[in-house]
């Protein structure tokens, strides 16, 4: 399969591309001078970059599109000053990217949204029949895309896929979700308080991706992708670290998987974040006594 690949160094795209990889597709992918692994090919270009969308959409059989641009580290807030610019690149520009798609007969597009769509929804499981309701900039260019993709999808196959927190291993381990908590950990720097969060193994998130790149289904629906509530101190407790915290609010909102499920999605549970905790607790450094 001839995938075109957007945001394939980021935090979510990367473990997409690492899956896409193993399973032998050829893969163009956008970057702005990041190194790409041996067999992607490169197309050098951005949301704001419009004139590189059909170098990279021609000839391919499936778009997933991971990219999006934000201030580092924030997605929530990643707008900064720049509301309008915010919103140009990500809202407009993904838009365009995906007509750009449309018009040159890429078979498919699955895009990658956030539970910060429901942020404003009552406390509880939701399903994908939930309206969404957000409270940030970046949960309403993500609503306004979800929407976008539901008119669209009976006249073309393109899905959402609307994802929780990610984490997993990455490279380098130091940027991995929990490397600084554990590292700090070891080091006698506590967090103030516990967090609670609804979290997704990278590698589970990537083979829903190809779930509903594969899938039969006629496009225009929303897929929840969420796998376990994680305590920091859980990541703590399973690193060896058992540390008092003050408990935790649970997270507001849960998202009901049954749908992707329905698609023979089983995520790695409880196994899975072990091991990652397990491998990161390993490569943290033991603080010198």
């Amino acid at each position: 399969m001839n995938v075109a690949l957007t945001g394939a160094t980021g935090q979510v795209g990367r473990f997409v591309l690492a899956d896409l990889l193993a399973r032998g597709c050829t893969i163009r992918a956008w970057t702005r001078g990041r190194a790409l692994p041996d067999g992607v090919e490169p197309v050098a270009g951005d949301l704001a970059d419009r004139a590189t969308m059909r170098r990279l959409c021609r000839g391919a059989d499936l778009l997933v599109h991971a990219a999006f641009d934000h201030l580092p580290g924030r997605y929530r807030g990643g707008e900064g000053n720049d509301r309008e610019g915010f919103v140009e690149r990500n809202l407009h520009g993904s838009l365009t990217l995906l007509r750009t798609a449309k018009a040159l007969d890429v078979g498919r597009a699955v895009v990658l949204s956030s539970r910060a769509v429901l942020d404003g929804c009552p406390p509880g499981r939701h399903d994908e029949s939930t309206t969404p309701r957000p409270t940030t900039l970046y949960g309403e260019v993500k609503a306004a895309l979800e929407a976008f993709v539901e008119a669209t999808g009976e006249h073309w196959p393109v899905t959402v896929l609307r994802a929780t927190g990610v984490y997993g291993v990455t490279t380098p381990i130091e940027a991995s979700k929990w490397f600084s908590l554990l590292q700090d950990a070891r080091s006698g720097l506590l967090p103030a308080r516990d967090r609670a969060a609804t979290e997704v193994h990278g590698a589970d998130l990537a083979d829903a991706v190809w779930r509903l790149a594969t899938a039969p289904e006629a496009g225009g629906r929303v897929y929840n992708c969420s796998d376990l509530v994680v305590r920091r101190s859980d990541v703590l407790r399973l690193a060896g670290l058992d540390v008092a915290l003050p408990p935790p609010e649970p997270p507001a909102v849960i998202l009901d998987t049954t749908r992707l499920r329905a698609l023979g999605w089983r995520p790695g549970g409880e196994v899975r974040l072990r091991a990652t905790v397990a491998a990161l607790s390993a490569a943290v450094p033991v603080p010198r006594s």
